[in-house]
């Protein structure tokens, strides 16, 4: 054996120093050199049958060749390639390859090659902050650029169990982020070293496997929701945490609308969290909205959530406008409102006649005509925009608003057939045929050249059929008068509405007034004097059935003479006036006889200067018994009535009062409510006694002025309401007028001071310029109105005021002029400017309108807000005296004074007196607070103060707090 392995070494030794037997191996070359293999590689021997034989030398082997090497035992190569396997890092080899020819094994040949194999693979490779589609590959390595080979990239790989992946880094980098990774998906990672020779890698390192978190979804998208919520510009966006996402630092939400405007808003992620939500704001109203979601930490992004869409509501338009069509009043509506902001694609408009709807349509416009609607009646607007069939918020008119009630047609005047009412016209009127309309009344404005109104309102009758017709009274006789006639809708909610005017009637003049005539008769003459109500062209005398007097002009006297003594005259007279063609039109004839005197002998003087005598002592006589007599009824008398508002002011004054003085009733205001229950006993029985006495108060009072025959036409009320000679207004006196300085009107004391009323009846179509004369002369700027100018189909005040578009009203020597005017559901409130001259005054008129006459309000509240409304008015120009009327000036106006005084007296001290105040008013003027009703409800007013009833929570406008008694009978009545 020993021989043999000796002649193969001598062989050997003999081929490493020539040998041209056999040609070497050529091309040989090492490929893909690794840590621990490598492969070598060479070209083919062009005679097959030699064998190939490799050896592999670590480079610390020894530089002489082995002398054992058995080759008929060594592998035999029939490839040109070689593995070598089990090789040590970073370590030299050599590599020979032997072409030996088996028959003659003296005959071979070698080539050789000399290597380093790689560097060892990195370690501690991990995998961290795992996202739904990424996460970040780290490893450690020390030897990145020691030889050698060293190294110039990395090379990472990530496997499925379907796909395999690598990307590369350069050697100063020894983390990579892998993105564009499947989410909830197992991946396996290994790293391995390029060396600066291309194909000389290192081993993979050890394997890591990581898992990608599941994506983010979007749970819900919503708008936002309850009575205060904003969906038109807000939507609420949630979702959830991913499982194994721990590592998210923030996320990101990212929402678009129709015009691909993008827009973000990132949310840190909250440990221990895993639902959210954003309210996304400023949205457009109306928009269509994509949102979606990722996630975010330091590696990068997530994948994104999968778009929820979502359209904001639209926004809700401005409170919608109705208004009158220009063009049809009566039956047609308009409806205007502001585009809202953001999207909307069209709006439904409904209108609603109280609770039933009457229209809904649909238009894209910003206004809509509504027709076919009922005359008169009154509807609200809604308005609703949608978007893509989505509806925003229902928009409700800040009021209702009323079709126009129809215009009457036809209106015709024509004389009365009573030949003895000279003051009263027959006005008739038709309403439109087929015409759906809804009214209350009709109100009936008279005109004439020289006088004004009345205005007439007389309730609607559903059972009356054309033609209409009322006699209007209240007329001035000798009169041409013109008519127009309104329908005016009901105040159900909104104000009454009005038609417009009808078309003027004809003219038509009122019978004029016979004549009231008296005489001065002496023994040959008859001097006839008289005076009309109204207007007269001209007068006609007929004396003793043979004369004919005619006179035109402005005299009212004329003288018969040379007649007979002791002789019966018969005298008639009429007087006639003419209309629009110059047609007379006469009164009634009044005719009375009159006597002449006899003449008179001579007197005997000493006779008569002794029946003087005696007469003289007789009247003295009389005078001292009625004088003795009247102050023993003095002396008997109480304390008069005093005024509250004389009071010092202290609150504890009371306590010093005499309780039994006549003209008072003091009652501390913490022992009212005990006070009421004992007056209010046996149905009022205690109250009803108190106001019988104050029925006598006033009566010694002197009201001679009020009823001589040139005042008493002046005074509404002939039989019964005048005014005393001691309070009344005066007027300043026209030159040679007698009564010029009249008025039926009154300073009656308030708590503000003295004179600070004025309590007048309503104005009668002839006192309007005496009415207006006073507000100048007196300074006032305030009027309070508490009647109807008709109530019950009767005239109680005369309109002394224009109309709303009626040209200014002449009063006398001044100007009146509406400026502006404002409706409650009680009251109106109207603002006027009078001129004269140069000069200029304003003042307010504060007008209740539900205040029945010789009645009370239901409820209390009504007029305590009245009062504390006017309250306010006059604090804001405090100008006194202040005129307060209703139509005869002291039922209401009494009332109304008193409720006044005892509010503000209530505020400086802890008692009232209502007994005291009414009967120092009555000493002001006579009958003021006019019946035990009104006396009665003065007390509950009080009541309901001191019990502050109408700040209770419970207390409904629509409660009866008060109810009329059971005593209905009249105090007096209207003439």
């Amino acid at each position: 054996m020993k021989s043999r392995k000796l002649a193969v070494f001598m062989i050997l030794g003999c081929f490493l120093h020539h040998s041209d037997a056999i040609a070497a191996p050529t091309g040989l070359s090492r490929v893909n050199l690794r840590t621990t293999s490598f492969e070598a590689t060479w070209n083919q021997l062009d005679d097959a049958d030699y064998k190939v034989v490799v050896l592999l030398y670590h480079s610390t082997a020894p530089t002489s060749l082995p002398m054992d090497i058995d080759l008929a035992t060594s592998p035999h190569f029939v490839t040109t390639t070689y593995s070598g396997e089990n090789i040590q890092p970073i370590t030299a080899y050599s590599i020979y390859v032997f072409a030996i020819d088996p028959s003659n094994s003296s005959d071979f040949a070698r080539s050789g090659i000399a290597l380093t194999t790689a560097q060892e693979p990195p370690v501690d490779v991990k995998i961290s902050k795992e996202m739904t589609n990424q996460f970040l590959v780290s490893w450690n390595d020390n030897n990145a650029r020691s030889n050698p080979h060293p190294t110039l990239n990395y090379i990472v790989t990530y496997t499925t169990n379907e796909t395999s992946q690598s990307r590369q880094t350069s050697w100063n980098q020894t983390q990579l982020t892998i993105n564009r990774l499947t989410s909830n998906t197992k991946y396996v990672v290994y790293v391995k070293k390029q060396a600066t020779f291309p194909d000389v890698f290192s081993d993979d390192s050890i394997p890591e496997n990581g898992t990608t978190v599941p994506g983010v979804s979007l749970v819900s998208i919503t708008r936002p929701s309850g009575p205060s919520a904003d969906n038109t510009t807000m939507i609420e966006v949630g979702w959830n945490k991913p499982d194994g996402g721990d590592a998210i630092d923030n996320y990101t939400l990212e929402w678009r609308n129709e015009t691909d405007a993008r827009y973000f808003e990132t949310i840190p992620h909250t440990s221990g969290t895993t639902s959210y939500t954003y309210m996304v704001g400023n949205l457009t109203p109306g928009s269509f909205y994509r949102f979606i979601v990722r996630s975010h930490n330091s590696a990068g992004n997530g994948d994104q959530s999968e778009p929820q869409e979502l359209r904001s509501v639209p926004a809700k338009p401005w409170p919608p406008t109705l208004s009158q069509f220009q063009d049809d009043k009566i039956s047609s509506l308009l409806v205007t409102w502001t585009k809202p902001s953001g999207i909307s694609d069209a709006y439904q408009v409904k209108l609603y006649q109280g609770r039933y709807l009457r229209h809904n349509e649909t238009t894209s416009q910003l206004s809509m005509l509504v027709t076919g609607l009922e005359s008169g009646a009154s509807y609200k607007a809604t308005v609703t925009a949608f978007s893509s069939h989505l509806y925003g918020s229902e928009s409700e008119s800040s009021s209702q608003t009323r079709t126009s009630p129809p215009t009457p047609l036809n209106v015709t005047l024509m004389q009365s057939s009573n030949e003895d009412n000279s003051n009263q016209l027959i006005i008739s009127w038709n309403m439109p045929d087929g015409l759906l309309f809804r009214i209350s009344s009709y109100q009936i404005i008279m005109r004439s050249s020289r006088t004004r109104g009345p205005l007439v309102i007389i309730p609607y009758d559903a059972d009356k059929t054309n033609p209409m017709s009322y006699v209007v009274g209240g007329l001035a006789p000798g009169e041409i008068y013109t008519a127009t006639v309104q329908s005016v809708s009901p105040s159900d909610g909104p104000a009454a509405t009005y038609s417009e005017n009808s078309t003027v009637s004809n003219d038509i003049i009122t019978k004029p007034s016979s004549p009231n005539h008296k005489a001065f008769v002496s023994f040959d003459q008859i001097q006839l004097n008289w005076n009309i109500v109204g207007y007269a062209d001209g007068f006609v005398i007929i004396f003793d059935n043979n004369q004919v007097v005619e006179m035109t002009g402005s005299s009212r006297s004329y003288t018969f003479a040379n007649l007979n003594e002791s002789t019966q005259y018969i005298i008639g007279m009429y007087s006639w006036a003419k209309d629009r063609n110059e047609e007379p039109y006469n009164s009634t004839t009044n005719t009375k006889i009159y006597t002449t005197m006899l003449k008179a002998e001579p007197l005997n003087l000493g006779l008569v200067a002794g029946l003087g005598i005696v007469a003289i002592l007789f009247i003295l006589l009389i005078v001292g018994l009625y004088a003795y007599r009247r102050q023993n009824r003095q002396r008997n008398k109480k304390l008069p009535a005093m005024r509250l508002g004389s009071i010092d002011g202290r609150q504890n004054a009371v306590d010093n009062i005499p309780r039994n003085t006549k003209g008072r009733r003091v009652i501390h205001l913490s022992n009212f409510n005990q006070h009421i229950c004992v007056v209010r006993s046996e149905q009022n029985f205690k109250l009803l006694q108190e106001f019988k006495e104050l029925q006598e108060v006033g009566k010694e009072m002197t009201k001679e002025i009020a009823v001589t025959t040139e005042n008493l036409t002046k005074n509404r009320y002939k039989k019964s309401i005048y005014t005393y000679d001691s309070t009344r207004v005066k007027l300043s006196p026209g030159a040679d007028v007698p009564g010029s300085d009249f008025i039926n009107a009154n300073f009656v004391s308030g708590y503000r001071g003295k004179n600070e009323f004025i309590a007048t009846q309503g104005p009668l179509p002839t006192t309007i310029n005496d009415f207006w004369r006073m507000v100048w002369e007196q300074r006032c700027a305030t009027i309070v109105m508490l009647t109807q100018v008709t109530e019950g189909g009767r005239t109680k005040c005369a309109l002394y005021w224009p109309l709303k578009d009626e040209p200014d009203m002449d009063v006398g020597d001044m100007t009146l002029e509406l400026v502006s005017e404002k409706s409650t559901t009680n009251w109106i409130h109207r603002y006027f400017k009078l001129t004269r001259g140069e000069k200029t005054r304003y003042i307010s008129q504060i007008h209740h309108t539900s205040w029945p006459d010789h009645g009370v309000p239901e409820v209390t509240q009504n007029v305590l807000e009245f009062v504390k409304y006017f309250q306010e008015v006059f604090e804001e120009n405090p100008v006194q005296p202040i005129i307060v009327h209703c139509s005869a000036g002291v039922g209401r106006t009494g009332t109304f004074i008193a409720m006044d005084r005892l509010l503000q007296h209530m505020k400086d001290h802890d008692y009232v007196d209502i007994f005291g105040i009414v009967h120092e008013m009555r000493m002001c003027r006579g009958a003021m607070v006019q019946n035990h009703k009104q006396y009665i409800f003065l007390h509950k007013v009080i009541e309901d103060v001191v019990n502050k009833v109408h700040e209770r929570e419970d207390f409904t406008s629509g409660q009866a707090i008060y109810e009329n008694t059971q005593h209905t009978e009249t105090i007096y009545e209207n003439l």
